[in-house]
């Protein structure tokens, strides 16, 4: 199992991005601008959990740039 604890990410270009357990999709297409962020402060619970076995995926539609950092626990 995957857990995310927190996140912060920066996007460079215009995009969107999915976060997927697998191709299974945890949020839905969120749509960024250049510059945009997306944050998910530090909570007890986990944000997001991962099946077993299955990749955590943040797939984006453009090669633009993403920086930030993600704070995760693997079971």
């Amino acid at each position: 199992f995957t857990r995310v604890y927190r996140l912060f990410l920066v996007f460079g270009a215009t995009q969107t991005l999915d976060i997927k357990d697998g191709t299974t999709s945890l949020t839905g297409v969120m749509s960024f601008g250049p510059g945009a962020g997306l944050v998910l402060d530090f909570s007890e619970r986990p944000w997001f959990t991962g099946t077993a076995n299955t990749a955590l995926n943040f797939v984006t539609t453009t090669t633009g740039q993403v920086s930030g950092r993600i704070y995760y626990v693997k079971a």
